[in-house]
């Protein structure tokens, strides 16, 4: 039994060896698979904010050289006042006035322009940052849930293994702690007989050999008188009234009428009277319905009988359960 018991144990226990490296080999795989996809949404997150500060460096870039632009222009048209300066006065102070507002126009809009880029691209980068976080937290959930499925997983079945294991341990460990105490109380037992001596033994054996031939004697006695009983209740004209013999008449055919109709009414007083005595011991009347059968057919003493020895109704011979007392 032992060696059943550490067979079933190493079993138990390479299965659970067993399910514990698939489970490992499971965690591994998605553990890298993990990793595989948080260096990939890495590499996408800073492929797509270098290209937008290599777009931002474009623009200022660009505006550096919008800049450089209007700066040449001014020079130009610097360049074309001293060439005009034997013109008239009105008509310099009338460009250069043009030429004054003119370039405070192009400052204003290029730092119009400006801003508008630069909030845009603040805007942009911010919601850059957002989306690297929103996916660092995805990535960081996926990854903890699924490294929860597998632990979990293998906490439940090494517990369930364990209980298992301790459950098995305990119940070898009781089976021992029994057979032991059989084993101790059947020493005892052999130490306290074994000085019995034989003649004793036999007068025991002896004893219940004469108690059960005995028993078996009263039963038939009992058993005879019951079937004694019974063939003297058959015998039912022993009991039948005595009944005054008709007249006789002086006519035959009177004679004969009276006869027939005294017959006709003892017949039916023996009917009667049969129809009210018990159908086993036909000495005391019917006064115990049998259930759940409804059979009125036995007396009290007779109803005690059979549910002492075979608790069946004589009638439909259905097994009776209960029984019902009339009183008439």
């Amino acid at each position: 039994m032992s060696n059943i018991l550490t067979h079933i144990t190493h079993e138990i226990a390479s299965y659970i060896q067993c399910t514990g490296s698939t489970l490992a080999n499971i965690f591994q795989f998605v553990t890298l698979f993990g990793k595989f996809l948080w260096q990939s949404i890495i590499f996408i997150v800073e492929t797509v904010i270098s290209c937008v500060f290599n777009l931002a460096d474009g623009l200022s870039s660009a505006s550096n050289d919008f800049v450089l632009f209007i700066q040449d222009l001014t020079d130009i048209f610097e360049s074309v006042l001293k060439i005009l300066g034997d013109t008239g006065d009105h008509i310099v102070l009338a460009i250069i006035s043009f030429v004054n507002s003119f370039k405070t126009l192009l400052i204003q809009l290029h730092l119009s322009i400006h801003a508008i880029f630069e909030s845009v691209l603040h805007l942009f980068l911010c919601t850059l940052i957002n989306a690297k976080a929103l996916l660092i937290l995805i990535g960081n959930s996926t990854i903890f849930l699924v490294q929860l499925g597998p632990n979990l997983l293998f906490s439940i079945v090494y517990g369930i293994t364990s209980a298992i294991s301790w459950a098995l341990q305990l119940t070898w460990d009781y089976f021992l702690r029994i057979a032991n105490a059989i084993l101790a109380f059947l020493k005892s037992v052999h130490y306290e007989l074994s000085d019995i001596p034989p003649s004793s033994l036999f007068g025991v054996l002896l004893a219940i050999v004469i108690s059960l031939g005995f028993f078996f004697f009263l039963k038939s006695i009992l058993f005879y008188w019951r079937m004694a009983k019974s063939w003297i209740a058959e015998k039912s004209w022993l009991r039948m009234p005595k009944f005054k013999r008709p007249h006789l008449l002086q006519q035959g055919g009177k004679l004969e009428m009276e006869i027939h109709s005294t017959g006709h009414l003892l017949r039916q007083l023996e009917q009667e009277r049969e129809d009210k005595l018990c159908v086993i011991c036909h000495d005391h009347f019917k006064c115990v319905i049998l259930l759940p059968c409804r059979h009125f057919c036995l007396c009290q003493t007779c109803v005690d009988t059979i549910q002492e020895s075979n608790p069946i109704c004589p009638l439909c011979r259905h097994f009776v359960t209960d029984s019902l007392k009339v009183y008439t």
